[in-house]
């Protein structure tokens, strides 16, 4: 069968048991090849997916059991960890699949799993490595869910996704650098992890829900500026103390930060227009930081939430509000990000001279630009 350009999509399922299929050529125009689409079509022995694909979903491959030929782009990024099935050609297995080397196996520029070996303690994603397939780390051939031993990991300045669950369950990973060019990151993908925190890129423009679910030690996070959605559950039951949530976001929903003991303070923008009313725990020891007759102001007055005013008219550089700016300023920055010295919320404000929404060093140089007159203004 030949697949016209003008097909854009091909829904999941699509070519789901068709066992006398031996040949397709995929439309150019396609995206993602959905879950289940080329599963159990027995008699396919080789294809080729078309640049431009990004991802790959669930069990598209699965039950393979001639396919032994498979062209993956350089464009494709996400696979699910069940894209070519088992490693068993009478439960579901893909030849492809079966014909990999034991180890880390790639498809494409992504890791997809590994295969009949255990996942190692120690880690290094190979430069140029695209992507981070679903539950890589997470399990196994040989490792059970939740007996991960990851303990450390090394992410390449190539990668762009991070798949669904990539280290779910790996609680002996403590601690983790996110390269610059990180796009996506995947729903619960280090949920019940041990990292204490975590500097996510501004690069970064999806953060699924649940990632970092039930991450106990999680106590610091700086969130990027290129997300628009806090999903639901993201940092439920962590140990966060404080959160800004940065100027471009719109929604948060339902227990972005439910079950957050240790949460005190949230910091949130005029930018939001939806809050579920369960994001998080509701008590007097949550303090809203808001705008006055902002969205989050009128919900906070109809709840009942604690809540106090953010002025408008904030020294921007004046980061210990001594209504000064001097290097004192640029030191409460390095403080706070080397985790010493968390900022108070008119802090964190004041701080983001760059109006990224993120505090990070590129704040603290403007600062010193501005003070040896560098810059003529903040």
């Amino acid at each position: 069968i030949v697949i016209p350009d003008s097909v854009t999509q091909l829904e999941g399922g699509a070519f789901y048991g068709c066992k006398a299929l031996e040949s397709v050529t995929l439309s150019n125009s396609l995206k993602q090849i959905c879950g289940s689409t080329f599963s159990s079509c027995e008699n396919l022995t080789s294809i080729v997916i078309p640049d431009g694909v990004e991802s790959i979903g669930g069990s598209a491959f699965k039950g393979c059991k001639r396919l032994t030929d498979i062209t993956i782009p350089d464009s494709v990024v996400d696979i699910a960890g069940t894209a070519f099935g088992t490693n068993n050609l009478q439960y579901g297995g893909c030849l492809w699949y079966i014909n990999q080397p034991n180890g880390p196996v790639y498809a494409g520029k992504v890791l997809y799993k590994f295969k009949n070996v255990e996942i190692p303690t120690s880690f290094v994603v190979p430069a140029g490595t695209k992507g981070i397939a679903s539950g890589v780390f997470s399990e196994s051939d040989l490792t059970a869910y939740s007996q991960s031993p990851i303990t450390d990991i090394t992410l390449p300045d190539s990668l762009v996704s991070i798949g669904d669950g990539a280290f779910a369950g790996c609680s002996n990973l403590s601690a983790i650098d996110l390269p610059e060019n990180l796009k996506s990151i995947g729903g619960n993908a280090f949920a019940t992890t041990s990292i204490e925190s975590i500097d996510i890129p501004d690069s970064v423009e999806y953060l699924g829900p649940e990632a970092f679910i039930n991450c106990a030690s999680l106590e610091s996070v700086e969130l990027p500026s290129g997300i628009e959605s806090i999903y639901y559950n993201t940092f439920k039951n962590t140990a966060i103390e404080s959160i800004t949530i940065p100027n471009g976001v719109k929604t948060i929903e339902t227990g972005a930060f439910s079950e957050c003991v240790s949460l005190t303070s949230i910091v949130i923008p005029r930018s939001v227009e939806y809050c579920s009313t369960y994001a998080f725990d509701s008590s007097d020891s949550v303090v809203i930081y808001c705008y006055e007759n902002s969205y989050i102001h009128k919900l906070a007055l109809e709840e009942g939430w604690s809540y106090q005013l953010i002025s408008d008219e904030i020294l921007m550089g004046d980061v210990n509000g001594d209504d000064d700016i001097d290097i004192n300023d640029v030191t409460c920055i390095q403080l706070h990000l080397a985790y010493i010295r968390t900022l108070s919320s008119e802090g964190v404000l004041a701080a983001d001279v760059d109006g990224d929404g993120v505090i990070s060093i590129n704040d603290a140089t403007k600062i010193q630009k501005y003070l040896v007159g560098i810059i003529k203004s903040l």
